[in-house]
């Protein structure tokens, strides 16, 4: 059996709960799906159109398209279009689905298409990219199409469901529970604390001379002594109390992932073996928060500093008494590729990532609310790691470079994809950084959202 027939499959079963049915691959790579003790009969467009998965990436041969969904789809998704893989320049079918009292057909390649958006088969496939080496959501089918709102996986998922169910009504499938995992990359653990004398006498001066407020350049004096004798909470960046105590008060056991090294200007200013960074791990892990990996700006590529860095949070983890049975994270600044990424964390020893979500605009990049095993296109074969796909980022939706939607349109927005994931039973992952509180506001807008 082709691996990545082998591993679609089994994905899809995994999502439907059952083991009762069967999915073949005839020679010419038409899939058939057969429930034991039965004459009856699903069958689907040749998986990938027959390409090897070489020609796929050579040849760019296959691409998303969107399809006006049929009565049969739009009654059990909801939706009007959908999107579907084909060949380039082959037209698209005029039904998505026919059904019969002992067949039902799916005129277009679900197994493929499902394939094609959780591998991420695009970001490799398109060379756009933003300032920072992300594949930007502008550049993506589902942006550009409407649909990035939508986990469109899951939708697909229910289609062949939906069929499954017309050809076998005896069919059970177990309801999957909606959970969250909410998530804190530690870029900046301190503002305060971590500043030299010499930088805040420089400030303090400022306050005085240029912006001629002496009352500032005390108070901004005052606060750096008692941050430096250990007074955490009058350093802004120090939410970690209020960040546990809103999850402890919903039952969320949140993670927090530290930068291990630093790789460019554009990381952390910390050190994990500085004694304020190694109480604070400390600390999350004793309240039973778990540590995990913020791979540093320069790692996404490197499966070298990739394995240091993560070997050094466990070092460091160890010392302080922390052990932890699964080991995740996600990457700084997004920086994510398909699939060098995903090997360098299952060779560097780590059990998940959840980099997944676009920088410029929060929803479902790959197509799915659910945790999924992930596939190395390039090396034809599953990984021994799972992706918790990022629903939304903080500043992806708030951020004036991004989004930029005023709280309580972004409100809105976060909570529509979060009853999305419940909808589907999913896992609304959901980033939002210790340092991103500048007030009350977002301290009320995290709350309810954690809370709705």
């Amino acid at each position: 059996m082709l691996p990545s027939f082998k591993y679609v499959t089994a994905y899809l079963l995994q999502n439907l709960s059952t083991e009762s049915v069967a999915f073949d691959l005839d020679s010419r790579r038409q899939v058939f799906m057969s429930l034991e003790g039965s004459a009856k009969q699903l069958s689907m467009l040749s998986f990938l159109s027959g390409f090897p998965l070489p020609e796929l990436l050579k040849k760019r041969s296959l691409e998303l398209r969107m399809a006006p969904a049929d009565d049969v789809a739009q009654k059990i998704i909801g939706e009007k279009r959908i999107p579907v893989l084909c060949k380039k320049g082959e037209p698209l079918p005029s039904r998505l689905v026919t059904m019969e009292s002992n067949a039902v057909q799916i005129h277009f390649d679900l197994l493929g298409t499902i394939f094609y958006i959780l591998i991420r088969a695009e970001e490799m496939l398109n060379p756009i990219r933003d300032e920072h080496g992300r594949f930007p959501a502008a550049a993506s089918h589902a942006y550009r199409e409407g649909y990035l709102h939508r986990p469109v996986v899951d939708e697909l998922v229910e289609i062949l469901w939906g069929c499954m169910k017309h050809l076998w009504p005896g069919l059970e499938r177990q309801s999957r529970e909606f959970r969250m995992k909410v998530t804190h990359d530690v870029d900046v653990p301190f503002n305060i604390a971590f500043i030299p004398p010499r930088q805040i006498l420089r400030s303090m001066g400022g306050d005085v001379i240029k912006r001629k407020n002496p009352k500032q350049a005390f108070l901004r004096g005052l606060n750096w002594a008692s941050v430096k004798l250990g007074n955490n909470a009058q350093d802004p960046c120090y939410t970690f109390d209020f960040i546990m105590d809103v999850a402890e008060k919903d039952g969320l056991q949140d993670d927090f992932y530290f930068i291990p090294k630093n790789t460019h200007s554009f990381d952390g200013v910390y050190d994990l073996e500085h004694p304020r960074i190694r109480k604070l791990m400390k600390y999350i892990s004793r309240r039973g928060h778990k540590i995990g990996y913020h791979g540093s700006y320069m790692t996404y590529q490197d499966p070298g500093k990739t394995k240091e860095e993560v070997a050094h949070l466990k070092k460091v983890a160890r010392s302080l008494g922390i052990e932890q049975e699964e080991w995740g994270g996600r990457q700084h600044y997004l920086r994510w590729e398909a699939p060098t990424t995903w090997r360098n964390y299952a060779e560097a020893g780590l059990h998940y990532d959840t980099s997944l979500s676009y920088a410029d605009y929060a929803g479902f990049r790959c197509g799915t609310c659910h945790p999924f095993p992930v596939f190395d296109l390039e090396q034809n074969r599953e990984l021994s790691l799972m992706e918790y796909p990022l629903i939304v980022m903080e500043c992806s939706v708030l951020g004036e470079k991004y989004m930029g939607l005023p709280p309580d349109e972004a409100y809105d927005y976060m909570v529509q994809l979060k009853n999305t994931c419940r909808k589907y039973g999913g896992c609304f992952t959901l980033l939002w950084h210790n340092s991103y509180f500048a007030g009350d506001e977002e301290k009320r807008l995290y709350q309810e959202i954690v809370a709705q």
